[in-house]
């Protein structure tokens, strides 16, 4: 066993809808309690020194979904609580996903989030909003024809990842999904060739750092070979 901490770490937040019906609470509650579970996380992760944390925080398949009104209020009221953009400080905030169809004021602050360059950067935050592997290929193979329109080129691992959403950014080390379910959601399929990944049962607003170090403790013991 090793104490190496993961470079990169990634999360599939869910079980906050579960969370509030398991507790008798409204879906605002649940998720309000997502975020300060995030908040908390980001904390968490610049005190173990890990430098690089992406969240998939909504797909491209569920901003078309019935209670989607419900968490552009909840991200509503917390732009209104961040004007100052303190809490952001040590942060160097990246949007992963399409920008269209994004609600116009909550585009305009993750804008304003990615020019908030910080003086001092403790760590990267990906936020994987209106993304999807496939909606994020097709951006790419559009955007490589783009370049090379009027030249001939080949195809090959390196140009595809120069022009990914994740471009200059590792593939993750870690990936964690908490609330049960043990599948990607098409979320960084081109990504997690090698990474570690696991999948708990804890719904998302209960994830604490007491679960994530026992996380992190059997990541330690794993022996990463990068092949079969």
């Amino acid at each position: 066993m090793t104490n190496r901490v993961p470079k990169h770490v990634a999360f599939i937040m869910d079980g906050n809808s579960r969370w509030s019906k398991k507790n008798k609470l409204s879906k605002q509650i649940g998720y309000k309690k997502g975020i300060e579970t995030l908040e908390n996380l980001i904390n968490i992760c610049i005190n173990k020194k890990i430098k690089i944390l992406t969240v998939y925080a909504l797909s491209t398949e569920n901003i078309y979904r019935k209670d989607i009104n419900i968490l552009y209020s909840i991200i509503n009221n917390f732009i209104n609580e961040s004007k100052s953009l303190d809490r952001f400080k040590n942060i160097d905030f990246r949007l992963l996903g399409k920008r269209e169809n994004i609600n116009k004021k909550i585009l305009s602050f993750f804008d304003k989030l990615e020019k908030n360059q910080p003086s001092t950067k403790k760590i990267i935050l990906n936020l994987a909003y209106n993304y999807g592997s496939w909606s994020e290929l097709e951006n790419c193979v559009k955007k490589i024809s783009e370049l090379y329109k009027d030249k001939k080129f080949i195809i090959n691992e390196k140009k595809i990842r120069e022009n990914l959403y994740t471009k200059n950014i590792p593939d993750p080390d870690l990936l964690i999904r908490t609330g049960g379910k043990k599948r990607l959601s098409n979320f960084l399929l081109l990504q997690l060739k090698y990474t570690e990944l696991f999948f708990i049962d804890t719904l998302w607003p209960d994830f604490d750092e007491s679960v994530f170090l026992k996380i992190l403790k059997e990541y330690q013991s794993i022996n990463r070979t990068f092949g079969l």
